[in-house]
């Protein structure tokens, strides 16, 4: 019988788990659009320098230092969530599950401490930015703060992810059956999960 404490956490790390999916499904969708704003926005830009020597002055600051942060970012978490990072199969493989299942939450645990880090300074030095009204150099004065925020942005879903995982393993040490419910194993992997 499972321990009504124990069923709640459960609950609660399934639902945190939603919540997140849907953030990651969102993100992946700005990400998306941005990737088409560059496209289209690079075509007009190469017609008009080269058929008319007009070119977008202001087009070149605002790719560099806000679109290509933003598919980049937003789409680190969403990755991790599918499973999409390259991941090297062979020692894992090896292992008992209980160890590879505590490896990796201890490994989740700490890339969550260092992106909990990143987001937390990056969201700070983002805040100060706009404070200050520090800008980019250039054409047009660029405020540094919105490519400061869509870093803290792509990386605070990506630290929940991470902390997820750890929680996720963790728990998964004693009960290897909770990784897929949980999914902190891919489907391929879930298939080889044994109690």
């Amino acid at each position: 019988m499972t321990h009504p404490t124990q069923s709640g956490w459960m609950a609660v790390l399934c639902a945190g788990e939603r919540l997140l999916a849907r953030v990651e499904s969102v993100w992946m969708v700005l990400a998306g659009l941005t990737i088409i704003v560059m496209m289209v926005f690079t075509v007009l830009d190469v017609i008009l320098r080269y058929g008319f020597n007009s070119p977008l002055s202001w087009w070149f600051d605002v790719l560099m230092n806000y679109l290509l942060l933003t598919p980049f970012f937003l789409a680190f978490s969403y990755t991790l969530a599918k499973h999409g990072h390259l991941a090297v199969e062979y020692f894992s493989k090896q292992l008992h599950r209980p160890t590879l299942h505590m490896l990796l939450a201890i490994s989740f645990a700490g890339a969550f401490a260092v992106f909990a880090i990143i987001t937390v300074l990056t969201a700070i030095d983002a805040y100060y930015a706009w404070v200050h009204d520090d800008v980019l150099a250039g054409v047009i004065l660029w405020p540094m703060w919105i490519a400061k925020a869509l870093i803290a942005l792509g990386v605070l879903p990506l630290s929940l992810r991470c902390l997820h995982f750890s929680i996720g393993h963790a728990l998964s040490v004693r009960n290897p059956s909770l990784a897929p419910r949980l999914r902190v194993v891919s489907h391929n992997e879930s298939s080889e999960e044994a109690p």
